[in-house]
């Protein structure tokens, strides 16, 4: 199966918050991220020149997490990381989403 990794461009809105986001991304988002069945982990870059980040999210295919983005599962997963997501939200707007099937890894 191909991976399927999805792709968020992150506008961080206080470039004064940038270590706190990170901080909170490697020690309670991703870690969150790993939970939800076929997610592989969740990876976070910065754009250089800009205040935006890529948050991006490695699953085993895109039927695994389309399945799993629109169950019931998601939905327990969401309402017990509210309070973290409405951080996230508090700190950065969303100004892009795509996704893309890898068909080389890169190792």
């Amino acid at each position: 199966m191909a991976r399927y990794i999805i792709y968020k461009r992150w506008q961080l809105e206080d470039s004064s918050q940038a270590e706190d986001m990170v901080l909170m991304v490697r020690d309670e988002i991703a870690p969150a991220y790993r939970q939800l069945e076929g997610c592989l982990g969740m990876a976070l870059e910065h754009i250089e020149g800009t205040t935006s980040y890529l948050a991006i999210q490695h699953w085993v295919s895109e039927a695994v997490a389309t399945r799993t983005l629109e169950t019931h599962e998601s939905t327990e997963w969401y309402a017990n990381n509210r309070l973290l997501l409405h951080r996230w939200m508090s700190m950065l707007s969303l100004e892009e989403e795509w996704a893309t099937i890898e068909l080389v890894p890169s190792s």
